[in-house]
């Protein structure tokens, strides 16, 4: 690929928005962009489906070495006795939300559908986090 090409590309790209470009002008620079680096790979990429099964197979091994570690780590007695104290100890903080729920005036209905949004909440939150955060790498 050549690197001066796509500079030029991303420098028109950049002056385009700059300029308040319309969605034409940035689809067809990145149109460009696209065939640019696909086109030498693009052999390559045409006979992928006819090699999926030979890659499949030489992954599979790789594969259960992680289901093996998986599945010795999960029947781990220790690792089951924490999991099951988080999990019951996660359960109490739900109850005893879904209890000041219903203290602040909300049927029980009401209080466990807040409960579950308060969850979706924490899970959205998480994954957002995680985005930000992104790989995490080491400068040296």
């Amino acid at each position: 690929m050549d690197l001066e090409k796509l500079e030029e590309v991303l420098d028109q790209i950049l002056e385009a928005i700059g300029n308040g470009a319309n969605e034409d002008v940035v689809r067809d620079l990145f149109d460009v962009l696209y065939e640019g680096v696909v086109s030498e790979y693009r052999p390559v990429l045409k006979v992928l489906p006819h090699v999926a099964d030979k890659v499949a197979a030489d992954l599979v091994p790789i594969i259960q070495v992680f289901v093996r570690i998986f599945n010795a780590v999960e029947s781990d007695k220790t690792l089951q006795k924490e999991l099951a104290a988080y999990k019951n100890d996660r359960a109490k903080k739900r109850f005893a939300a879904l209890k000041i729920y219903q203290k602040a005036g909300f049927t029980r209905h009401e209080a466990m559908q807040l409960v579950l949004q308060d969850i979706a909440n924490f899970k959205a939150l998480r994954q957002e986090v995680s985005k930000i955060k992104g790989p995490t790498s080491s400068k040296k």
